[in-house]
């Protein structure tokens, strides 16, 4: 997701590997990479995947049960220029999970669960190094939406997205930096 909480290193300049802390501390355990393709004044376009692994509460039958699963995430961002100080920017993740978790079996729905969801997002800088986005998510798989803020002062980043229609996780903060 666009909007997270991040570790952040960046090596060659064109690459980051990050991780969600607050989701290692809630023990879902995730690791994601970037690679940016493309960049000039108008637009900009990066390529990443993530893994994570978490247990998940599933009804099966009248039982709940409590399962492992692993989820790879490929995706996609687009950022483009819109005004001056203000861009958007457009996302879509793709999530296949090991074993399967379908919608019906999530009882409740988490939002740290997450499947295939796309995002957008906008932000405004105030100055260099001073700038809020804000922005919606929409899980296509576990039909849960989201919005978020966030503000950046220099290399770090302060804010919430918060999960509408869930019924456990459904705030999650963010304290990035990089």
């Amino acid at each position: 997701m666009l909007l997270e909480l991040l570790w952040v290193m960046v090596f060659f300049d064109v690459a980051d590997i990050s991780t969600n802390l607050f989701l290692d501390l809630a023990q879902v355990f995730n690791v994601s990479s970037k690679v940016h393709l493309f960049q000039n004044d108008e637009w900009a376009a990066a390529v990443y995947v993530g893994y994570s692994s978490q247990t998940a509460k599933t009804l099966s039958g009248t039982q709940i049960v409590t399962n492992t699963y692993s989820a790879l995430q490929p995706g996609g961002v687009v950022s483009y220029y819109i005004l001056p100080e203000f861009t958007g920017h457009s996302g879509l993740t793709f999530t296949s999970r090991s074993p399967p978790l379908a919608k019906a079996d999530i009882q409740p729905k988490d939002g740290f669960v997450q499947g295939t969801f796309a995002n957008q997002e906008f932000t405004y800088g105030f100055a260099h190094s001073f700038a809020l986005s804000v922005g919606a998510s929409y899980d296509f798989t576990y039909d849960i939406w989201g919005a978020g803020a966030t503000v950046h002062l220099g290399g770090l980043q302060i804010g919430a997205h918060y999960f509408f229609n869930v019924g456990i996780d459904s705030f999650l903060p963010i304290l990035g930096f990089g």
